[in-house]
């Protein structure tokens, strides 16, 4: 894995991307080896360290915020959120009102649409590729307007979409998808 991340350093790819990928084939590989108590043992770890480096992501970013000089732009923050809903639904829309089908799905491609635009959830790597920016002049109100984006998600978008997509409407949008 260390390996790769020099690679991906001299190849001038995006190291943090480069690190995902290699979890994910790390978790893939050994998932396909264990069975039944190893691998809920082999989750629960892994689990824990995930939670462990967001939350120090987290705390790096409130520390960052606590630094003398920093004047984080509330309308800036503020206008972000829906800006990113937007370019979200955007990206969600586009390519599923490009799929062709009966008139009687599209009420459930709307609603599909609705579940990925709310549901994106953004996260630990949306800070981390914040963090990692080289030296640039606004690198301090980008990394404050991602904080604001995750935080938003994190206490408003996650908590409602139950609320917003109950399970029977979930189901009705698999149902039509499949």
């Amino acid at each position: 894995i260390l390996f790769g991340g020099y690679l991906a350093r001299s190849l001038h790819a995006s190291y943090p991307l480069a690190m995902v990928v290699a979890g994910i084939m790390v978790a893939v590989c050994s998932v396909a080896q264990k069975a039944g108590a190893d691998e809920s043992a082999h989750m629960a770890i892994w689990s824990a360290i995930e939670e462990v480096l967001i939350a120090g992501l987290f705390l790096t970013i409130g520390l960052m915020a606590l630094l003398p000089g920093q004047h984080p732009s509330t309308t800036a923050m503020l206008l972000i959120i829906p800006i990113v809903l937007f370019c979200r639904f955007i990206s969600v829309a586009v390519p599923i009102a490009a799929v062709r089908s009966k008139s009687e799905m599209m009420h459930n491609k709307a609603l599909f649409c609705g579940l990925l635009t709310w549901g994106g959830l953004r996260g630990g790597i949306s800070i981390a590729l914040a963090l990692s920016l080289p030296p640039v002049a606004l690198k301090m109100l980008l990394i404050d307007l991602t904080y604001a984006v995750v935080v938003f998600s994190v206490l408003i978008q996650a908590p409602t979409i139950r609320l917003l997509f109950p399970t029977t409407r979930l189901r009705k949008i698999v149902d039509v998808l499949n």
